[in-house]
């Protein structure tokens, strides 16, 4: 086994309050920050030595307790933030897309000069530093485009993790964890999330080569949406999830 990386859902945001189309950048619940801390625990007693997560503040608040449990180096990158995926029909029948809106109190934390004034620790890919704001150019982001930018991460993951035996954590999004599962896993691109995960959610990948002398990666999805260190009570973010309790 060469590298280990466990993607974390943001835990639960505060949607209710921040509705604007079509991506907002709200904070957390109370419920979404106590789920930060079982989370936090959770990757600490697995063990990890490096973290990443999207810019957006409902990944920042999830990452910064994952970072305060295990001190790991936390990296801020923005080409790992959410994907506007009910957009992809539009945008293959010609509809022009849509200007994406921060919510105006959180867009400055979640801006480069923002998180490093709020959390001077982080480390940011010197490649996104000219960012204007806490997104990646997400208008017209086709299906396409958004399955490359996440094909482009794993590569990074693989060139810069493998044979390291490190373990690293993502924090980012479920429609993007979705399309990161459905690259990993060899499936065709699908305009629904194939992948479900509920707010504080893991999922493990393992990379490693088959044999000495194959120079591409293997993979093993060890397990998707994991939600046991939290009690019941704070699994939230699933459809349906309240008819099964």
């Amino acid at each position: 086994m060469s590298f280990i990386v466990y993607f974390v859902r943001h835990c639960q945001p505060d949607d209710e309050n921040h509705r604007h189309y079509p991506i907002p950048n709200p904070p957390l619940t109370e419920t979404g920050m106590l789920q930060t801390s079982h989370v936090g625990r959770q990757i600490a007693a697995w063990g990890i030595d490096e973290l990443y997560s999207s810019p957006m503040i409902r990944a920042v608040q999830t990452a910064a307790a994952i970072h305060a449990e295990t001190a790991a180096p936390w990296h801020v990158w923005p080409s790992v933030s959410e994907t506007d995926r009910r957009a992809w029909t539009k945008l293959r029948s010609g509809e022009p897309g849509k200007t994406l809106q921060a919510d105006a109190e959180y867009a400055a934390v979640s801006s480069h000069e923002g998180l490093t004034l709020h959390y001077p620790h982080i480390r940011w890919n010197p490649a996104e530093i000219g960012r204007p704001d806490w997104r990646i150019p997400l208008l017209n982001e086709t299906r396409e485009m958004t399955y490359e930018r996440a094909a482009s991460f794993l590569s990074y993951l693989e060139q810069t993790y493998g044979g390291s035996q490190k373990t690293v954590a993502v924090v980012c999004h479920n429609a993007f964890l979705s399309v990161l599962l459905t690259v990993i896993s060899g499936g065709t691109p699908a305009d629904h999330n194939r992948f479900l995960h509920a707010h504080g959610a893991i999922a493990r990948v393992d990379w490693y080569r088959e044999n000495s002398g194959d120079k591409t990666w293997a993979t093993s999805v060890q397990f998707t949406g994991y939600t046991s260190h939290f009690p019941t009570e704070l699994v939230t973010g699933l459809q349906g999830l309240q008819a099964l309790k």
